[in-house]
């Protein structure tokens, strides 16, 4: 009776430790659910702290505007008027084509990608391609405007033996093909999600 019980605590052990060893990877670890919940209350504080940037912006807009039809066309302070207004709208249509025109900027790459925007200069490594473009060609697209490329040419964009595209602006054709998949947070507060990149390579001259 003593060894049939010492056997069966023996196998409930072995069960127990199997049954853990299974079922580890399926459920997050406290460690990993405190870090999920202080990202994402990150997130959220920089969401509201943009929202309000953005309400405080558009609110000097609309008083911009308000004061620039106020003197409209000649009256005292007019000239003042007009320059703030044009200012904060070349400001505005700043900010909405650099929304357009960038893709995700690493942490490591801030300072690099500000100092870029700050200086006019377009800041190609982070270009993400005309949104109209299949995801390849805007890959094709960003690869060759960091290298200085003219796109807004004619585009030729035919499959490839083996998977990818052969992709052209012009003259310059380059070849695309998807590269390994790996984890990235897919828009702002998500939880990270398996993407397939672009790879790009063969630049014909």
């Amino acid at each position: 009776m003593r060894y049939n019980m010492r056997i069966a605590t023996v196998l409930a052990a072995i069960l127990t430790a199997v049954s853990v060893s299974s079922f580890a990877g399926l459920f997050e670890t406290p460690l990993e659910r405190a870090t999920r919940e202080s990202s994402a209350r990150d997130w959220a504080v920089a969401r509201e702290v943009q929202i309000e940037r953005k309400r405080a912006f558009s609110e000097q807009i609309a008083k911009a505007r308000a004061r620039f039809w106020e003197t409209y066309p000649d009256k005292p302070g007019a000239e003042e008027a007009q320059r703030q207004f044009e200012d904060l709208l070349r400001e505005k249509d700043s900010y909405y084509l650099q929304a357009a025109l960038y893709g995700r900027v690493q942490p490591g790459d801030v300072d690099e990608f500000v100092e870029a925007v700050e200086s006019k200069r377009v800041a190609a490594g982070w270009l993400r391609g005309r949104s109209q473009y299949p995801p390849d060609v805007q890959a094709a697209e960003a690869f060759l405007a960091a290298r200085g490329v003219d796109t807004l040419v004619a585009l030729n964009r035919q499959p490839m033996n083996g998977g990818g595209f052969r992709v052209s602006f012009g003259a310059h054709a380059v070849a695309v093909k998807p590269g390994t998949a790996r984890q990235v947070l897919t828009s702002c507060g998500d939880e990270r999600k398996p993407v397939t990149p672009w790879e790009v390579s063969q630049l014909d001259r």
